[in-house]
């Protein structure tokens, strides 16, 4: 089960590299989001496999729910990642700087991971334990980018309905009220 978990391991972090590289270098969209969808199935394939596994087999070197909830878990990672091809693929989404971000931070992930379920063999605990926190540092990292980018649309798209910006509102209160001072003391 570790060979094949490992084995899964290693196509998603190629589907990571796959989808980075489509976001970095926006050309010829078809066949990257087809090398993507190519390598999603051999995960997919690979879960099976682990699946009909389970199913034949008494004693695992971890648990059986373990092992599917890995797999599973896993899948759903490469399944994502299919999903964000397609999606770039499909509305031709043009990637920013913080898509490109974030895919240097998927793939930065999904290679923590790698590391840590090939330490899985050797149950080396302190070496997954330190992988796990990478990863966790790594997700913060995202959400912080995610946040940021958010909080920038948000201000652009207050800027474009205002027609100024939030700050540059606030201002005309105080312009406001000092012409209003200048008005009163002018009388």
């Amino acid at each position: 089960f570790f060979t094949l978990l490992e084995n899964e391991s290693k196509i998603v972090v190629e589907g990571a590299q796959a989808l980075s590289e489509m976001i970095n270098d926006f050309n010829s969209l078809a066949e990257k989001r087809k090398k993507v969808k190519e390598i999603e199935h051999r995960g997919d394939e690979i879960v099976h496999e682990i699946y009909q596994r389970l199913n034949k087999t008494f004693i695992t070197p971890i648990d059986h729910e373990d092992i599917s909830a890995l797999a599973s878990r896993y899948d759903e990672v490469l399944d994502y990642i299919y999903a964000a091809a397609n999606r770039l693929y499909l509305y031709d989404v043009h990637p920013t700087e913080v898509m490109k971000q974030f895919a240097d931070l998927v793939v930065q992930a999904v290679t923590e991971i790698d590391l840590a379920f090939s330490m899985m063999r050797r149950m080396n605990e302190d070496e997954i334990e330190k992988r796990c926190i990478e990863i966790h540092r790594l997700e913060n990292a995202a959400d912080e980018l995610l946040n940021q980018d958010f909080q920038n649309r948000m201000i652009e798209r207050v800027q474009t309905i205002a027609g100024q910006s939030p700050l540059g509102i606030v201002e005309g209160t105080f312009n406001g009220g000092s012409y209003q001072l200048q008005a009163s003391n002018a009388n």
